[in-house]
């Protein structure tokens, strides 16, 4: 009976993914600022620049006007960045390598259009 009491209890003491995930995000986040780039500070990455990659991607012509000489397109803007000071150990929150968050949590590259 002390051996199905032992097993029962470690059964339900077990950490479940949204346990893992909170503590995840509270650690992960807690000395983060999203108001500073991840490559504004050499010690957080190799010589303090990163790699960013952006792509336009053309989706197509909307409007023409020939009299005027203007043209209307719709267009897509693609960015990917690593932000070094994100990363965790995966062992430490029971397998979990991913972390979906809110876009105003971290730091987003500005992007400025002209015409």
């Amino acid at each position: 009976v002390l051996l199905l009491s032992c097993a029962f209890s470690a059964v339900f003491t077990q950490k479940s993914d949204v346990d893992w995930i909170g503590d995840l995000e509270r650690d992960v986040l807690r000395d983060y600022s999203h108001n500073i780039s991840p490559y504004s500070h050499a010690k957080n990455s190799t010589s303090g620049r990163g790699v960013m990659r952006i792509s336009l991607i053309y989706a197509r012509l909307t409007t023409v006007d020939e009299q005027a000489l203007e043209h209307s397109n719709i267009l897509g803007l693609a960015m990917s960045w690593l932000d070094p000071r994100l990363k965790w150990n995966v062992s430490d929150y029971g397998g979990i390598d991913h972390l979906y968050v809110k876009l105003s949590k971290v730091w987003v590259p500005e992007a400025q259009f002209c015409e």
